[in-house]
Formats: C-alpha cells, sequence, structure tokens
C-alpha cells in the first residue's frame, strides 16, 4: 500500500533564490538517480500560500510502501548524493514539519 511523506515549510524571501536553485537541483538529481531509488513513486513540490512575508512550499514524496520511505529516508546517510542534497535543504529551510500519510479506503480513489 503507498504511503506519502507530506513536508511544509516556510522560506523567507531572503532565501527564495536559493531554494528555488535547490528545488531545481533536487528535481533534476531525483530523475538524473531514478534508478538509485525504485522506491520513491513520485515527488511533487507546490506553493501553499503565504504566512506573513514567508512563502509556504508543500512537498509530497510517494513510497511503494513504509518499508520503502524507511529505505529511502536511510539513503541519505548512504548516499553522497542525496545527503549532499538533504543538508544543503536543512541550511536554507528551517523547522520543517512532516507528517506520513497512509491509503484510508483501499481502492477509493478517483484519478483521471
Amino acid at each position: 500500500m503507498p504511503v506519502y511523506l507530506v513536508e511544509t515549510y516556510l522560506v523567507g524571501k531572503n532565501r527564495a533564490k536559493k531554494y528555488t536553485a535547490l528545488m531545481r537541483r533536487i528535481h533534476r538529481s531525483l530523475r538524473k538517480h531514478s534508478d538509485e531509488i525504485p522506491e520513491l513513486v513520485s515527488y511533487k513540490t507546490s506553493t501553499a500560500g503565504m504566512k506573513g512575508s514567508k512563502s509556504r512550499f508543500v512537498e509530497v514524496s510517494e513510497f511503494t510502501d513504509l518499508v520503502g520511505e524507511r529505505k529511502f529516508i536511510g539513503r541519505f546517510a548512504e548516499t553522497k548524493w542525496l545527503g549532499t542534497l538533504g543538508r544543503v535543504f536543512h541550511q536554507i529551510v528551517r523547522e520543517p514539519t512532516s507528517a506520513i500519510w497512509g491509503e484510508f479506503l483501499k481502492g477509493a480513489r478517483f484519478v483521471r
């Protein structure tokens, strides 16, 4: 059963250019190394409005299952390119919050 790691965070105007460049690098790296991370089914970054002068963002990572999500998280310590991206992310983004979502009603999904 697929699970989703959902992270939300704020980025101030003073870090916006660095954040945008990093997100481009992350998406490019995930495509380039997709064969190394088979448990990651999809990854999406979206804007979610403003909070004061800061922009709110949401990242949704879809994994094959909970074991796959744990395996992917473990790769940050084991894989140089992922570890580097993680360190740079946490230099730019302060205090992200995350939650793991699982399917509630198996098969109850609408997709076009």
